[in-house]
């Protein structure tokens, strides 16, 4: 394993990081060193909560949020991000196996979380703010595994960020999709949601009613 020295690492104007204070976390205690001038001038044990009570105070920010935000986390080095898109009408491409064709459909509300370049969408029954107990569905569309990912193919999608999110959906919107993971989308059409598709293309509102359950609400994005 390659072991970085955090020193070396350039600031903001290209000099060494001078090393300020150090925090070493063993399993029955917690301890501070200052520095001054790279050098060790006092060392301390700090309790838990005085640790957290100094970590409460650093506010990184989250900068601008995207339109209709639900919830914004930090994974790591990962954003995670769940976005509410309310009812639309929108033009998707097909390939099936009677060649290609354009549906005009009706969507009904809903959700869609990036975490590095992987999505999930799933489908709201009702146009209200979703709450933590709101119930998931399942989206009636294809190339969406049972879990809600979206099946990527050859779509180069962005990582998950505010700045590219609503990139993200309408690359999604915008793909070829195919008959590939069409079943168990649809109550009325089992084993392919295209079917439903093809009755409700020219409706106004998509038939909620015909939403299959996650299994899911929303507070379990959040964890």
């Amino acid at each position: 394993m390659n072991v970085v020295n955090l020193a070396d690492l350039a600031g903001e104007n290209g000099d060494r990081q001078e090393l300020l204070v150090d925090i070493q976390i063993y399993s029955e205690s917690i301890w501070r060193t200052i520095y001054e001038e790279d050098k060790p001038v006092r060392r301390d044990e700090v309790s838990p909560a005085d640790l957290a009570l100094a970590l409460a105070g650093v506010n990184p920010g989250t900068g601008l949020l995207p339109q209709n935000t639900l919830f914004l986390r930090q994974d790591g080095d990962e954003t995670c991000l769940g976005i509410y898109l309310p009812p639309a009408v929108q033009n998707l491409h097909v390939e099936g196996k009677d060649g290609r064709r354009v549906y005009r459909l009706p969507l009904p509300p809903l959700v869609l979380v990036g975490r590095g370049t992987s999505y999930r969408l799933y489908a709201l029954a009702g146009e209200n703010w979703p709450a933590a107990e709101t119930q998931l569905y399942h989206a009636p569309f294809p190339n969406i595994y049972s879990n809600g990912l979206v099946c990527r193919g050859s779509v180069a999608f962005p990582p998950a960020g505010p700045e590219t999110i609503h990139r993200a959906a309408a690359l999604f919107f915008e793909s070829q999709f195919n008959e590939d993971l069409a079943g168990g989308k649809s109550r009325k059409y089992p084993l392919n949601v295209l079917q439903m598709w093809a009755e409700v293309e020219q409706a106004e509102v998509y038939p909620v009613d015909d939403l299959n359950p996650a299994n899911l609400k929303m507070e379990d994005l959040l964890k």
